[in-house]
């Protein structure tokens, strides 16, 4: 549980930092390395929370996710299905937009997902 609030801060510094461009941060704040497999494993969890403060949580983790340019695209896949979870499809439409998800990163998905995916858009 640290180590989550640990990164989660980092991920809040950075996203903050992200937002509002004006910002110049005093130190490095990429500074800690974020174990992105361990929080998007968190993240899909809490994406099934009721309450505002898990589910503003995972949304910062997966969109997180989708902007640092050192993640891999199985993880950025990964943001994009909680994302989906969330039903927040205008994270999708920009992500696509900006070039951080394909096109047809649906069909990247393992079938069981976009299975799931079709299910929630029914």
């Amino acid at each position: 549980m640290e180590s989550f609030q640990r990164q989660y801060k980092q991920i809040l510094k950075t996203s903050v930092v992200y937002s509002m461009p004006s910002i110049q941060a005093k130190k490095d704040i990429n500074a800690e390395q974020i174990d992105w497999n361990n929080l998007l494993s968190l993240s899909s969890i809490l994406a099934k929370g009721e309450d505002f403060n898990s589910i503003d949580a995972a949304l910062r983790i997966a969109q997180s996710c989708l902007v640092d340019s050192e993640t891999t695209e199985t993880q950025r896949l990964a943001s994009a299905v909680i994302l989906e979870e969330l039903t927040n499809k205008q994270s999708i439409k920009l992500a696509i937009s900006r070039n951080l998800l394909s096109k047809d990163f649906r069909e990247k998905l393992p079938l069981p997902l976009r299975l799931d995916i079709l299910k929630k858009e029914f």
